[in-house]
C-alpha cells in the first residue's frame, strides 16, 4: 500500500511538475491524500472491528475527501504560479498571482474532519482516553497546512501497537489454556477448576488491554 501510494504520487505530481520555491511547498501539500490513504489503510488493518462500523468508515471517508480538496487547492496554486512564470520563485518574492482560497480553507476542513474521525473512533471504543487526548492535541497543535489531521496518524500508531500487544496476549492465553487442559487431564479436574486456582488468561488480557472495556450495547450502526 505504501509503495503504491508513493508510485501514484510520483506519477501524478512529482513527474509532472518541476518546480521549486513557493510552488514546491504547495506541491508538497498536494500529497495529502496519498498520506491519508496510507494512514487509513494502516488504521483499519490494525482495527479489524472498525471495518464493520459504518460511522467509522464514513468519518474516514470524509477525512480522505477533505485531503483530496487540499490536493486540488494546492495544485491550483501550482498551476497558477507556473502559468504566471513563477514556478521557481521563493515565497517572499511571489506576487499575488495565484488563487489560494481553496488551498487555505481546505486544510481547516481536513482538521475538523480528522477531529470527527478521532471522536467516532473513541466513541466506538477502539482507543482510550489518553490516546484520544494525544490525537486531539496533535491535530490542533501541528499546523494543518503541514499535516492536515496529524491526530489520525497518532491513532494509527496506537492501534498498530495495540494489535501487536493483543497478538502477544493471544499467544500467552493460548499457551496458558493448553497448560490448564494438561493439568486438568492429569488431576482429573475440570479446566474451570484449574484455571480458577491461578491467574486466568482473561485477567492478564484485561490488565494490558489497549481499548476501554466493552459495553453491553454497541453504539451506532454496524455493517454485517
Amino acid at each position: 500500500m505504501v509503495a503504491g501510494a508513493l508510485l501514484l504520487q510520483w506519477a501524478l505530481l512529482t513527474s509532472r511538475y518541476h518546480v521549486s520555491g513557493h510552488a514546491a511547498g504547495h506541491l508538497a501539500g498536494a500529497s495529502a491524500p496519498f498520506m491519508a490513504a496510507v494512514v487509513l489503510f494502516i488504521m483499519f488493518w490494525a482495527t479489524p472491528r472498525a471495518r464493520r462500523h459504518a460511522d467509522v468508515l464514513g468519518a474516514g471517508g470524509v477525512w480522505f475527501a477533505t485531503t483530496v480538496l487540499v490536493m486540488f487547492g494546492n495544485l491550483r496554486v501550482v498551476d497558477d504560479l507556473v502559468a504566471a512564470g513563477y514556478s521557481r520563485t521563493p515565497t517572499g518574492s511571489v506576487p499575488d498571482v495565484a488563487d489560494h482560497s481553496l488551498a487555505n480553507s481546505s486544510v481547516w476542513y481536513a482538521m475538523v474532519a480528522a477531529l470527527l474521525l478521532i471522536a467516532v473512533i473513541r466513541r466506538r471504543r477502539h482507543i482510550g482516553n489518553r490516546a484520544t487526548t494525544g490525537a486531539v492535541v496533535a491535530t490542533v497543535l501541528i499546523p494543518p497546512w503541514i499535516i492536515p489531521g496529524a491526530g489520525v496518524i497518532v491513532v494509527a500508531i496506537v492501534r498498530v501497537v495495540c494489535r501487536g500487544r493483543e497478538r502477544r496476549i493471544g499467544q500467552i492465553s493460548g499457551a496458558a489454556q493448553v497448560g490448564t487442559d494438561h493439568v486438568a487431564r492429569s488431576t482429573m479436574r475440570s479446566p474451570r477448576q484449574v484455571s480458577s486456582a491461578g491467574n486466568q488468561p482473561d485477567d492478564v488480557a484485561a490488565r494490558v488491554r489497549c481499548e476501554p472495556a466493552a459495553q453491553s450495547r454497541s453504539p451506532g450502526p454496524t455493517l454485517r
